[in-house]
């Protein structure tokens, strides 16, 4: 008595499977390319508001005062021009990290020189130091540990 296979694997089985595999690359490739497509159109739409928010400072050469280091913040506070100058780009920030945890780009090298640099400047350090109990907890240890990488 001989023992006949339950299921013999005809040509068009191994045809199917071979249409199934090939299905789930191409899914898997173009799901790749929507990943790229959506990493690309985060930076392009991050870099805009970038540049736009860092154009005020053309727009409005009183907002220089912001960079400068050699500013008394005991004798001249902060306008509300400043501060609100320096509050958008504080929430600019926390869309980047929000974009960065989301996995839609990479953090950039320089970016604890950046946020460290901008931050221990007299007019942003108050302004963060006054605001950041009204940001998210996880955005604000983010921030602080960046601060803390470059020192």
């Amino acid at each position: 008595m001989s023992v006949e296979p339950v299921y013999s694997f005809s040509m068009m089985d191994l045809i199917q499977s071979i249409g199934i595999v090939a299905g789930l690359l191409i899914s898997a490739e173009t799901t790749r390319r929507d990943v790229r497509a959506q990493q690309t159109t985060a930076l392009f739409t991050l870099t805009e508001q970038h540049r736009e928010l860092w154009s005020e400072v053309l727009v409005n050469p009183a907002l220089v005062r912001v960079l400068r280091s050699d500013i008394d913040v005991k004798v001249n506070q902060p306008t509300e021009r400043e501060k609100i100058f320096v509050t958008l780009l504080i929430l600019h920030l926390d869309s980047t990290y929000k974009a960065i945890k989301a996995g839609l780009f990479k953090e950039p090298s320089s970016l604890s020189l950046d946020i460290n640099n901008f931050l221990s400047l007299p007019i942003p350090s108050q302004v963060w130091f006054a605001n950041k109990s009204m940001r998210n907890a996880d955005f604000v240890r983010w921030v602080e540990k960046h601060m803390q990488d470059r020192k």
